[in-house]
Parts: structure tokens; sequence; C-alpha cells
């Protein structure tokens, strides 16, 4: 587990493994992202959302790379940024 981004590290590591599409019937990420939103508390999105700015403001200038050198995930993601947008609106829904 990445000390600096443990949250981050879940849902990337636990939640999109390179079994997630048999583990939740589908290979659909915002069905899987919107599990992981109700599966934590708020007190996890929180820090998630934290880690998720921390990520983003230390490697802007080159965030896909580090992502993929950081988390080394089983699966591809299209688009990094995109991908940690998609977290943060789903969390910022969820947390109101």
């Amino acid at each position: 587990m990445h000390e600096d981004y443990p949250h981050l590290d879940q849902l990337v590591g636990a939640y999109f493994n390179q079994d997630y599409d048999l583990f939740f019937g589908t290979d659909d990420i915002e069905f899987v992202l919107d599990f992981y939103v109700k599966d934590n508390s708020a007190e996890c999105l929180h820090q998630l959302i934290q880690e998720i700015a921390d990520f983003e403001f230390k490697y802007a200038d080159c965030l896909e790379e580090a992502f993929y050198k950081t988390f080394d995930p089983d699966i591809y993601f299209d688009d990094v940024p995109s991908f940690l947008g998609m977290v943060k609106k789903k969390v910022q829904k969820q947390l109101g």
C-alpha cells in the first residue's frame, strides 16, 4: 500500500484489480465507483478527495506517468485525469 495515498491506492488496487469485472459482474468503471462510494465512510471519502488533490498538484506535469508508476494498476484507464475527475465528482455527490 502506498503510504502517502492509502485511500487512492485501495480504490485502484482493491476495486480495480485484474478481476474487478468478475467480482462486480461488469467492466463499467462508473458502476464500480458507485459501489466504492457507497461502501466507504464519509471520513474515508474526504480523505480520498484530499489525496487526489495532493496527487494532482504534486504530479501536475506528469499525471498519467506518475499514476501508473505510483499505483501500478492491474487495468489501464483510458484517461487518468478523467478517471480522477469522475472519482471526485461521485464522491462529492455522495458527500452532498
